[in-house]
């Protein structure tokens, strides 16, 4: 299981954070639009560029609430599970 004590403080140097920070000035009112939708899929592929891995979990088990928002987290590369 993931704690909030693990959490890696992010100093914002890389790509991806630049990403993050024009995913997150995207305002919306109600739903995604398109500028929302599309600033996404360019973070999306500067996480791919960036080797950052993917996985899909609840978010309630890596403390995290929307889409989106993002925190580092040191995980051994063979864990399995949580």
């Amino acid at each position: 299981m993931l704690t909030p004590e693990q959490k890696i403080k992010d100093y914002g140097v890389d790509e991806v954070y630049k990403l993050l920070k024009k995913f997150h000035a995207v305002k919306i009112h109600k739903g995604w639009n398109k500028q929302k939708h599309d600033s996404f899929k360019r973070l999306e592929e500067g996480l791919k560029r960036n080797k950052y891995m993917q996985f899909i979990g609840d978010s309630r088990n890596v403390h995290l609430s929307p889409k989106g928002e993002n925190c580092l987290y040191d995980v051994d590369n063979q864990q399995r599970g949580y």
